[in-house]
């Protein structure tokens, strides 16, 4: 599939058909955020993946009871560490993979230690951004339909769901569409009012 044509064809769902999505099928769909990239190779995110009905249903409560989370197969939190000091474990379990430890930690670290608890939480954020988007994209090319819902209580879902060195990110619903989606024609600017050469 061509790269353009999958995004001009995909589109949020706001109803599935509660048909199941295969194991095979989630685990390929998780393995693209697993190889997205992210900045300093830290790939703070961990995804939670919610089947049952019953944490679904918990998950909906906190996402302003948005209709996806009645009839999707599946949801994934996506979480992020929410800690990134440079001797932290974060920082440490990632760049001790790296056979140059010692200079990427020289060179990354005065970054990290300027990385406040609001920075922090919004660099996380923008890495599962990342991972998000090679997800959805990557259930279209396998004929699983998806909606990124940004709508939700994360405090609650934190409490709820998280341990505490983590915080909810993104939540993604996926399955298979239901009849009459999409429902509306796919809008976008045009190339010319959107891209500057400069």
């Amino acid at each position: 599939m061509n790269y353009l044509h999958l995004l001009q064809n995909r589109f949020a769902c706001k109803e599935f058909n509660k048909e199941k999505v295969s194991t095979a099928k989630i685990h390929e769909i998780l393995q693209a955020g697993v190889l997205s990239p992210s900045s300093l190779g830290l790939e703070p995110w961990t995804f939670y993946v919610l089947q049952s009905p019953e944490k679904i249903e918990k998950l909906k409560q906190f996402c302003n009871s948005k209709k996806q989370f009645e009839t999707c197969a599946f949801a994934v939190i996506l979480a992020s560490k929410n800690n990134f000091e440079p001797q932290g474990q974060t920082v440490q379990k990632a760049l001790k993979r790296r056979e140059d430890f010692d200079k990427v930690y020289e060179l990354y670290s005065p970054y990290l230690k300027r990385l406040e608890s609001k920075n922090a939480h919004e660099y996380g954020a923008l890495q599962c951004y990342i991972a998000a988007t090679n997800m959805v994209n990557c259930a279209h090319t396998l004929g699983v339909d998806s909606c990124i819902i940004g709508g939700y209580d994360e405090e609650s879902i934190n409490k709820e769901f998280l341990p505490k060195d983590e915080f909810c990110a993104l939540v993604l619903t996926f399955g298979y569409k239901a009849s009459g989606q999409p429902k509306h024609k796919k809008m976008r600017f045009s190339f010319n009012e959107k891209v500057k050469f400069i």
